[in-house]
């Protein structure tokens, strides 16, 4: 049996670019970016937690964990410092809005990860561009990222950079998951200009 993942989405991001909020944004078939990415990441993990967001009433699914960004204006790397700090386990960091998410590409990265018990961490790379937010953080990065957030560095990159991540280029096959996009979003919605 693998080492305990939590899926960690983080979903608390302004969304200055798109003027709306992503997570919400609704998709074909009814269900919203976060709903479905959080039903995707129950596949793969044995527990989800949402960052940065209060638990919307009309919640569909009991398996979701919703926590209050600790470190709020500070990006994903706040986030996932957040999520660290609410459970035990290593997590595995998502954005709330990959339309072309599977939950094959995020049980691949949790295997993989199986590979690198003794890395801080397993980072996804596409073509010599790591993912960051494709990518399992282990409890043994929790306090170099405290100390780089408290001396005001918040990229992620530079954290990945600083310790020994173990770097996993993606399969072909899972690129395309990796994917942000807005070909999926409902019909109502792209017409508004979106």
């Amino acid at each position: 049996m693998g080492e305990p993942i939590t899926a960690v989405i983080l979903a608390g991001g302004e969304s200055k670019r798109m003027g709306r909020d992503k997570a919400n944004l609704p998709l074909r078939g009814g269900t919203t970016f976060l709903q479905r990415t959080a039903a995707l990441a129950a596949e793969a993990c044995d527990s989800v937690i949402v960052v940065g967001r209060d638990r919307p009433s009309d919640w569909p699914f009991a398996h979701t964990s919703f926590v209050p960004d600790d470190m709020p204006g500070l990006g994903p790397a706040g986030g996932i410092a957040t999520a660290l700090r609410h459970t035990p386990d290593s997590i595995l960091a998502i954005a709330c809005d990959m339309p072309a998410l599977t939950a094959e590409a995020l049980c691949w990265l949790r295997d993989a990860a199986a590979a690198y018990r003794f890395a801080p961490g397993v980072i996804g790379v596409r073509d010599d561009d790591v993912e960051p937010l494709f990518g399992i953080y282990r409890q043994s990065c929790l306090r170099p990222l405290e100390l780089r957030l408290q001396a005001g560095r918040r990229s992620l990159q530079g954290l990945i950079a600083a310790l020994p991540f173990a770097l996993v280029e993606i399969p072909a096959i899972h690129r395309p998951a990796l994917r942000l996009s807005l070909i999926h979003i409902s019909e109502p919605t792209r017409r508004r200009g979106i």
